[in-house]
């Protein structure tokens, strides 16, 4: 007989576990969740009698097999969301997925047998509540079936190795997209011109980062936020010039960065990361108020007197550049975190660091 362990009272449920055997649990149940480990028929009736159960995320353990998949998309019908837990091994197919009517959203972590056999993404064409997908460290296929997915908002394929992104024509309602990685074989970014309310945006480590690809991306406007790091082919950020209410640009390591005058109009900046580019000069920036935290090492910088009224910035990496005057940091009453070369001044140092005692100053050759 299995046995219940409640650490919760009266109507609060705080934590309790069902264990169907003395080796080990089968089900975690939690106020927020149900892990499971392993199913079996009364874990499943001890899961489908708590109450506002479809409130609470379903994750699917690493050694859960295809066939227990399968049941549990069977028999918890109801799952409003679902995780398959990282480095499972064992599913390989979603079909049972189709199930799940109520799927809001889902998450597959990091399956190992998808890098032999990439999942079909067939299944979910008819789940038309899905409105966030997070296939990471995932290989996926058949992407053409998220087309039909009006309600999507957040999709993530971080390191999944998809060829076609052309879906992202019939899904205008997407927020967020991750395409992070270097494995994708799509064409180019033509489709993602189509999300009108793209508010955040990850290319990192994309082969088809370049110029030519990215002009077709002009035509957003609301972009708030942008990961680009480490594409080397990458030469201008041009291709943001409309984006006038842009908050982030993450774009370290794109080598051949030479071309900043995009960020003309950028005056809700809170944070740049321009790590190992060509950049000389953000003299374009000047009057800005708006910097918290800004990293330009390893570029040909000089001046920095374009932060001088970013009253709220925190943090600022300038190591090895030619950088010789902080002055303009000292009216940076917030500034927590400082990494510099050895050829500022110390007295400047000095200055700097007794505006805030705490302040953590890490100089750099």
């Amino acid at each position: 007989m299995q046995k219940i362990v409640s650490l919760g009272f009266l109507f609060i449920l705080v934590h309790f576990t069902i264990h169907a055997q003395k080796e080990g649990i089968d089900v975690k149940i939690s106020s927020h969740s149900f892990i499971i480990y392993h199913i079996n028929p009364d874990a499943i009736k001890a899961i489908n009698s708590m109450p506002n159960k479809q409130n609470r995320k379903v994750v699917v353990g690493k050694m859960i097999s295809q066939s227990e998949f399968d049941i549990i998309c069977e028999k918890l019908s109801w799952i409003s969301e679902l995780e398959i837990a990282r480095h499972n091994e064992q599913i390989k197919n979603i079909s049972a997925i189709s199930n799940l009517k109520s799927l809001q959203r889902l998450k597959i972590n990091t399956s190992k047998a998808s890098k032999e056999s990439p999942i079909d993404l067939g299944p979910l064409q008819n789940l038309s509540l899905l409105s966030t997908l997070d296939f990471y460290g995932t290989h996926v296929t058949n992407t053409e079936a998220l087309g039909s997915l009006n309600k999507l908002q957040n999709i993530s394929f971080y390191k999944s190795a998809i060829n076609s992104i052309s879906f992202l024509e019939n899904t205008p309602e997407i927020r967020q997209l991750s395409l992070y990685g270097f494995e994708h074989t799509f064409e180019d970014y033509r489709p993602v011109a189509n999300l009108k309310e793209l508010k955040s945006l990850n290319i990192y480590m994309n082969e088809q980062a370049i110029d030519q690809k990215l002009v077709f991306l002009k035509s957003l406007s609301n972009l708030r936020q942008i990961k680009m790091s480490d594409n080397p082919n990458l030469t201008s950020l041009d291709f943001l010039e409309n984006n006038s209410n842009m908050e982030e640009i993450h774009a370290s390591w794109c080598t051949g960065l030479s071309d900043f005058s995009a960020l003309t109009n950028m005056k809700k900046l809170k944070i740049l990361f321009l790590r190992s580019t060509q950049l000389e000069n953000l003299d374009m920036l000047m009057g800005i108020t708006t910097v918290t935290n800004i990293d330009i090492s390893k570029t040909r910088i000089k001046n920095i007197s374009f932060l001088k009224n970013c009253s709220n910035l925190s943090s600022i990496k300038i190591s090895k550049t030619q950088i010789k005057d902080i002055s303009p940091l000292f009216n940076c009453r917030k500034l927590k975190r400082i990494e510099l070369s050895s050829n500022i001044p110390n007295e400047q140092i000095k200055r700097l660091k007794s505006l805030n005692p705490k302040m953590r100053i890490r100089v750099l050759d």
